[in-house]
């Protein structure tokens, strides 16, 4: 489905990207996704990112996602390492907000195979990461 930047977009049941308060990009993951679905997810990522006409922050929500395969996990590393210097250049930091042990711990096996280039935070609460993502988008505001 075709989407414009900066609206809430659903490109399928299970992944919403939510652009409407940009720079702060919020992503919601829900359920158990097929290989296919999460690359829809990945793809919706890089979309964002070539939108994107400034640095911008993300906030993962992840309190209903189920773990992730472990083709996902590396699919997610491989993602992240071909992306490097773009996600550095264009993301100013990411918050993961997580719900399960096993979501934090796949999340936490995707970034031991790939580190991160951008701070991230994990959180229990979307406040707890509206927090953290804002001090980094004023941040960015006094550099800039």
């Amino acid at each position: 489905m075709a989407t414009s930047a900066r609206n809430p977009s659903t490109i399928h049941s299970l992944v919403e990207f939510d652009e409407s308060q940009f720079p702060l990009v919020c992503v919601r993951v829900t359920g158990s996704l097929s290989e296919d679905e999460f690359q829809t997810f990945l793809d919706g990522l890089d979309r964002i990112r070539a939108a994107a006409k400034e640095r911008y922050a993300v906030m993962f929500d992840l309190r209903e996602m189920r773990m992730p395969s472990g083709r996902q996990v590396r699919m997610s590393a491989d993602w992240l390492r071909a992306r490097a210097g773009e996600i550095r250049e264009t993301t100013i930091a990411n918050a993961f907000v997580v719900g399960s042990s096993a979501v934090h711990v796949a999340l936490t096996a995707v970034f031991r195979l790939q580190a991160s280039v951008i701070p991230y935070a994990v959180v229990e609460t979307m406040e707890e990461a509206r927090v953290v993502l804002q001090r980094y988008l004023d941040r960015e505001k006094t550099v800039a």
